[in-house]
């Protein structure tokens, strides 16, 4: 009798050291590092960390290779309740463009089992939206439901920033990519989008696209209307001037400068060089020079003679662009007052006693430069041109 027992226990006590020693080797070769061999038959493996496991691993160095379908047969039976299972069938898919039937099946189960899954509604939407040129997809192209696969697509993008609106970035990528147009997108983007960093998102978006003007205008207007940051205004200006929106560039502008001198930002010398210059293309040149003089007090109370000095160059430089050399002089010679020392204010002398004829003030203005800045290479083009003017005139 103490045999027999013996013998059960040792029968009982093999066969669980057996089962736990084919679990141990399937626990490392889950952990081990995967290595693939496209051409070799690899029999369908047991462990699902494995299978997932493989698979990813294939995808991120694209390959999609037959033999791959064992895994992917294995994932779905080893992890039935798993929502990566079907995404990678519908990834192995995808890529290989066969059998889109299968792709957006298998795309739907996933979304079943992970609805709050914001980057698989995103992933779908892309797939939704990509055009099936090639063989297989032909027919499938065709359908009556294309319609549909698009209005679902947009329905996926809508879930996925919903979900997670850090997304907003992608969802608006794909939007232009795929020439969505911009009337549709403020009803796609989460309830959120009127934040600055969203709202700078839309615009570059909009800049990418190709909408047309009307549309353009309207995401413009809302942006002027709801933001109140400098930084996106200061983008809404820029681009409002590039698309020729002259009057929603200078309201922009307004609000800029205004924002900037209240609340003491860093960009106040460029809101208000960009809202001068708005108002001297309008012919506003007193409207300009206001602007001008009442950053000029700001800055002078907050003592921030750099800033002072740079934007009397900056509006000089203006101002001679439009050939208005008295304008330029003046604001040239204050910056040179505040600053004895500024290569720029001294530069802009020489310019504008070059224009006037007076080369010997010029001269003056231009060694005074290279005395302090000797690798002036602007102001030694400058001395250059005017020696060399000098030596072919002829002498009297």
């Amino acid at each position: 009798m103490r045999i027999l027992v013996l013998s059960l226990f040792g029968l009982a006590a093999s066969l669980y050291s057996f089962a736990a020693l084919d679990v141990y080797r399937e626990e490392q070769r889950a952990r081990a590092p995967v290595r693939l061999d496209a051409d070799a038959e690899v029999p369908a493996p047991r462990h699902p960390e494995l299978n997932l496991k493989t698979l990813r691993a294939a995808f991120a160095t694209e390959k999609y290779t037959d033999s791959l379908v064992p895994y992917l047969e294995g994932a779905l039976v080893e992890a039935p309740s798993s929502y990566q299972s079907p995404f990678l069938l519908a990834m192995f898919y995808a890529n290989r463009l066969e059998k889109p039937a299968v792709v957006r099946r298998s795309f739907e189960v996933a979304l079943a089992r992970f609805p709050a899954n914001g980057r698989l509604h995103m992933t779908f939407a892309e797939w939704l939206l990509t055009p099936r040129a090639s063989a297989p997809y032909r027919a499938y192209r065709v359908t009556p439901n294309d319609e549909d696969s698009r209005r679902q697509a947009l329905e996926e993008i809508a879930a996925a920033t919903e979900l997670e609106p850090e997304l907003t970035g992608r969802a608006l990528d794909l939007l232009v990519r795929f020439r969505v147009p911009q009337e549709e997108w403020r009803a796609l983007l989460p309830d959120g989008a009127s934040d600055e960093a969203t709202m700078r998102l839309i615009l570059g978006a909009v800049e990418r696209s190709t909408g047309n003007r009307e549309a353009r205008r309207g995401v413009l207007e809302n942006v002027l209307a709801e933001s109140g940051d400098t930084a996106t205004l200061r983008q809404l200006c820029y681009y409002a001037s590039r698309w020729g929106e002259t009057e929603l560039a200078l309201s922009a502008a307004e609000r800029w400068h205004a924002l900037s001198l209240t609340r003491r930002s860093a960009d106040l010398v460029e809101a208000t060089v960009f809202l001068a210059t708005r108002r001297l293309e309008g012919d506003d040149e007193g409207g300009a020079y206001e602007v001008l003089r009442d950053t000029l007090a700001e800055l002078d109370r907050r003592r921030l003679v750099e800033n002072s000095v740079e934007l009397l160059v900056k509006m000089a430089n203006a101002y001679l662009g439009r050939r208005r050399l008295a304008m330029a002089q003046s604001l040239y010679t204050e910056a040179a007052a505040v600053s004895p020392h500024d290569a720029r204010a001294h530069l802009g002398l020489a310019r504008i006693y070059r224009r006037s004829g007076d080369d010997d003030a010029a001269l003056r203005e231009l060694e005074q430069v290279l005395a302090s800045e000797p690798g002036n290479e602007a102001a030694r083009a400058e001395l250059d041109a005017i020696r060399s003017e000098a030596s072919t005139r002829p002498r009297r």
